[in-house]
């Protein structure tokens, strides 16, 4: 077993990690004649959808990507990818927001959005974390 600063990397042994089941699908029954709108989500829900997808944008960079500054010279494509994911996803966050007329809604909207984004710290995902900030 290797060790990291005298502790085990054994992940089932670990005090500090949490082992958990498989998480229970929060998804409303959609209603006829009505389209989706973030609030008929679980906030939870969106999180873990939105980690689901960060990983599989992310999981496609290669370490080559990421030295001497290739993201800047259009070198990255994968990191390129990502990126554009984060500005849509603060694209569309800040539509939902100002889309709506009523300010009581709107406020309810930034409150589900500051729930999301606790459920993103605790999921560590960053990079859509990054797209709310």
């Amino acid at each position: 077993m290797s060790k990291f600063f005298g502790r085990s990397m054994n992940r089932a042994n670990d005090p500090d990690i949490e082992c958990t089941v498989k998480p229970i699908t929060k998804i409303p029954k959609k209603k006829k004649n009505k389209e989706w709108h973030l609030l008929d989500f679980h906030p939870e829900e969106i999180a873990r959808q939105l980690t689901l997808r960060d990983h599989g944008y992310l999981k496609k960079i290669k370490m080559h990507e990421l030295l001497k500054t290739r993201w800047m010279k259009g070198e990255a494509p994968n990191v390129d990818v990502a990126g554009d994911r984060v500005n849509k996803l603060a694209f569309w966050l800040a539509l939902q927001v100002v889309s709506e007329s009523q300010v009581r809604r709107r406020t309810k909207i930034i409150e589900h959005i500051i729930k999301i984004s606790k459920f993103l710290v605790r999921m560590n995902s960053f990079n859509s974390l990054m797209g709310i900030y």
